[in-house]
């Protein structure tokens, strides 16, 4: 079983540390909550612990535990969408433009703090893969169809990822402590997982500059698909939909459906250009490198980890 990690999410909700520094001033905490999280997610249950992610397995009839961990992180720009659409993201250069000088250093040392991250979880037994031009979703949706057999749980609060929910991939949701899956879907997202991207393409994604149809928002957009199920169906309802100003915005903007279908649908990203790079980073036999670990421990002066060495790291010397 695999544990598939969006690794800018994780660290973006670790960072809440901020202030936690070593005596020379150095920031750390997004490096120390993420290891935290990680360990966390593949601890065994103990009387004093439990895994809510095995637990949440287990009420579905999985008692597996998870034997490689692959974290995922954003490299760049997506080329691919970008070239789609120009202003994808947009805002988010913007808003750091106007960053205090306090905010630019801030967000200078957590993408510090991600780049050591990535080269150090392969110390630790941990897949860390990242590609330039590509975004943790990419490579976390390409790895959940890579090995079919195998179930995939994937640890993110990023939306665009429930679309590879099925049958054997799951979303774990660590601020909800939730699993989503198959069986629950429409209960947790609150539309049918069959329209899960129908729904999106409506209402768009303001937090990577997507806008959806103007005036259709969450609820009109969930009232759509509940009532026409997808877009092909809304689309032969025409003379039904044309009746109210909201709706016939739909036949209005019809090259915002196309365009979101492009950027946002991940089984429509170019797969075979990722694909083979992530079997051979997946090929790679790596283990617990109990020097490096120990070492990047002191540097880091994580002394609760460094007393409980063994202990600590006993979850990750299970992986393969």
């Amino acid at each position: 079983m695999k544990l598939l990690v969006d690794g800018c999410n994780l660290a973006f909700r670790a960072d809440k540390t901020k202030h936690l520094t070593t005596k020379q001033g150095e920031r750390v905490g997004a490096i120390y909550g993420t290891l935290q999280m990680l360990q966390s997610y593949i601890k065994p249950t103990q009387p004093k612990f439990k895994n809510k992610i095995y637990e949440a397995l287990k009420e579905i009839g999985i008692e597996e535990t998870f034997s490689r961990v692959i974290v995922a992180w954003d490299y760049g720009a997506s080329n691919f969408r970008k070239a789609i659409y120009p202003d994808y993201k947009g805002q988010r250069k913007k808003k750091r433009d106007n960053y205090s000088e306090e905010q630019k250093q801030e967000y200078k040392d957590l993408m510090r703090q991600m780049d050591e991250l990535h080269e150090f979880l392969p110390s630790l037994g941990v897949h860390s893969i990242r590609k330039k031009g590509w975004e943790a979703d990419d490579l976390l949706y390409v790895a959940s169809r890579i090995d079919d057999d195998d179930i995939c749980v994937i640890v993110s609060t990023d939306r665009d990822l429930l679309q590879a929910v099925d049958e054997r991939t799951f979303i774990w949701s660590p601020t909800k402590e939730e699993l989503i899956t198959p069986y629950n879907f429409l209960e947790k997202v609150g539309v049918p997982k069959t329209f899960y991207m129908d729904y999106r393409v409506l209402v768009g994604d303001p937090s990577d500059n997507i806008d959806g149809i103007p005036g259709i928002g969450d609820k009109t957009a969930k009232s759509l698909v509940a009532k026409y199920g997808g877009i092909p169906n809304m689309l032969r309802n025409r003379e039904a939909l044309m009746k109210s100003a909201r709706t016939r915005k739909i036949f209005e903007n019809l090259h915002i459906i196309d365009r979101n279908k492009d950027i946002m649908c991940l089984s429509l990203i170019p797969i075979s250009e990722v694909e083979p790079f992530i079997k051979e980073e997946l090929a790679k036999t790596i283990k617990i490198n109990d020097e490096r670990v120990k070492e990047f421990f002191i540097r880091k002066q994580f002394a609760s980890m460094l007393r409980d060495y063994i202990g600590w790291t006993q979850p990750f010397r299970t992986l393969s």
